[in-house]
């Protein structure tokens, strides 16, 4: 069976996970504005800035949306004005890069509303645009033990724990926010990301499932659900989500079309594997596992000459690859082109020593030539060098040993 390689692309999105990421950012501006109204002590104007913010796709709306609930519990007389000041202060604060005033003035905070789950919540915030992930994450979890009923707390602790690439604890977080709020969706998309990392595609289609059932234009989602169907076998599902991602466009064309490829491969519609494989190298001439992957479906066809072409225009761009001098020279031998072949084996062999069925084809090469004698040698330097998952080639090794 022929091995072949994946190329898996899944993304973490931002905030904003179903739109369009732009250069600038729609809420900044606006949030800045809701800042300086609250610092001022202009709750009204804040709180109007603030609802500008959630009706947009911004990085600042989960912020905004507990900046409004501490206004809220503001006028329920939960948290004093003056301590609501400061969390506007702190927050502007770090707007302007002044992280050590930002930290102290919301740290004020905390201190004296030790049960006020907010207040930990934007430490937390502040830590994490100091890229601080730690800190960030011992901030959300006190304010997720303030308040077990605080989702975006255990939200942003899985986005925390996903940018440590800790993605199994982070799918534990997503599932935590989900439990408190079923209806927030961009968890859903964050945990069905972190659980493909994990391993865990079962949970991670049922929440693109999801996601696509609100958002059936979504390309992402069908995207990254193909590559979880991808990787438990299911290439009928896979192909269908890579055609609809397709479909829609605004995404990697390249990566959706490479392993389209790759699963009609392994389904062994090699037609259909080299026209995706061919579109992929259209877009970008350099992708060398494109050339590889159509090599093999070129071979699988008996299209030898385009083989050899495919593995001699991966050399241009990797000139050390030994796997691609093997590949042509395995194609040079079922052609028995015995002096070429031989030739890319040794220079497989040369580039890696221990490319062990390099060694192998090339005595195997040499006994089909009837040069017995370096077949001999060749054949023993194989079985020097045979590992245990080698046993049905040493076999054969042993056995051609005696007969020449």
């Amino acid at each position: 069976m022929k091995k072949y390689l994946i190329s898996i692309l899944l993304l973490f999105l931002c905030t904003a996970v179903f739109a369009q990421e732009t250069e600038v950012d729609p809420g900044k501006e606006v949030y800045k504005a809701s800042l300086k109204a609250g610092a001022d002590k202009k709750y009204d104007a804040a709180k109007t800035e603030l609802e500008k913010i959630v009706a947009l796709d911004s990085k600042y709306t989960l912020t905004a949306k507990v900046a409004l609930q501490m206004l809220a519990d503001m006028d329920a007389k939960k948290i004093k004005d003056k301590y609501v000041r400061s969390v506007f202060k702190g927050l502007r604060y770090s707007e302007e890069s002044k992280d050590k005033k930002a930290l102290k003035e919301l740290g004020k905070v905390a201190k004296k509303n030790k049960e006020y789950a907010p207040a930990y919540y934007f430490l937390g915030v502040v830590s994490e645009y100091q890229a601080d992930l730690d800190a960030a994450i011992d901030y959300y979890g006190k304010a997720g033990d303030a308040d077990n009923n605080f989702a975006l707390a255990f939200y942003q602790l899985g986005n925390m724990y996903a940018a440590k690439e800790m993605h199994d604890v982070a799918v534990m977080q997503y599932s935590r926010a989900l439990e408190v709020d079923p209806e927030l969706e961009i968890a859903y998309m964050k945990r069905a990301t972190s659980a493909s990392l994990s391993g865990d595609y079962n949970v991670s289609i049922e929440d693109y499932g999801r996601v696509l059932a609100k958002f059936p234009n979504s390309p992402q989602a069908y995207l990254n659900r193909a590559y979880a169907y991808q990787q438990l076998g299911k290439l009928n599902e896979a192909i269908k989500d890579f055609s609809s991602a397709l479909e829609i466009g605004e995404i990697d064309s390249v990566e959706a079309l490479y392993n389209r490829g790759v699963a009609y491969y392994t389904k062994k519609k090699y037609h259909l594997a080299v026209d995706d494989f061919f579109d992929v190298v259209e877009i970008d001439s350099s992708y060398t596992d494109a050339y590889y992957n159509r090599g093999l479906a070129y071979e699988e066809l008996k299209l030898y000459e385009e083989a050899l072409a495919d593995y001699t225009k991966i050399m241009e761009f990797r000139p050390q690859d030994a796997k691609a001098y093997y590949k042509r020279a395995r194609v040079q031998h079922k052609r028995y082109h015995y002096k070429s072949a031989l030739k890319d084996y040794d220079m497989a062999i040369q580039l890696d020593g221990n490319y062990i069925m390099a060694y192998y084809y090339k005595a195997v090469a040499l006994d089909d030539s009837r040069r017995k004698k370096s077949a001999k040698s060749a054949y023993q330097t194989f079985l020097s060098k045979a590992q245990p998952q080698h046993a049905e080639y040493t076999r054969y090794a042993k056995q051609r040993l005696r007969r020449l």
